[in-house]
């Protein structure tokens, strides 16, 4: 990833996380499906050789966001859980990933919360830590960037 790049999640409740190294809250390794979308090409068998090309489509993008948070005991982390969780819950309208780069620049993409967050508990010398992989589906699939060029 580029060096100082992190993401902050904004939920729907007016909520946001910035998941940044070192904090209580940080992406690792695994982070997934923020490059190009996947794409749906038809082409048709021709009456000759080879076929014809009819159409290229973006698909929905998925997002798949490996998070690790930390606390200094379970009960901590629960409730960082918890707000993490209550920021995924779109009732009011979809949860938007924000890349924010070291130049200022920032790009949001808007998806909606469709599985993971399995839990997996750990412990090291002075913290308790949770994973969790949750994944996100973008309806568009496009990065928007905050600031128009």
């Amino acid at each position: 990833m580029v060096n100082g790049l992190y993401f902050t999640l904004k939920g729907s409740d007016g909520d946001s996380i910035d998941f940044m190294p070192d904090s209580d809250f940080s992406l690792t390794d695994g982070l997934m499906g923020i490059g190009i979308p996947p794409t749906q090409v038809r082409i048709d068998d021709s009456a000759s050789d080879g076929g014809v090309w009819r159409f290229t489509k973006r698909l929905l993008r998925d997002i798949d966001l490996p998070f690790v948070i930390t606390g200094t005991d379970e009960v901590n982390v629960e409730g960082k859980l918890r707000r993490l969780s209550n920021l995924l819950h779109d009732n009011k309208g979809p949860t938007t990933l924000v890349a924010n780069y070291p130049t200022g620049e920032t790009w949001e993409i808007q998806g909606h919360y469709v599985g993971g967050a399995e839990t997996q508990f750990g412990d090291d010398t002075k913290t308790t830590y949770c994973k969790w992989v949750v994944q996100l589906r973008c309806p568009i699939p496009y990065w928007t960037r905050s600031t128009a060029e």
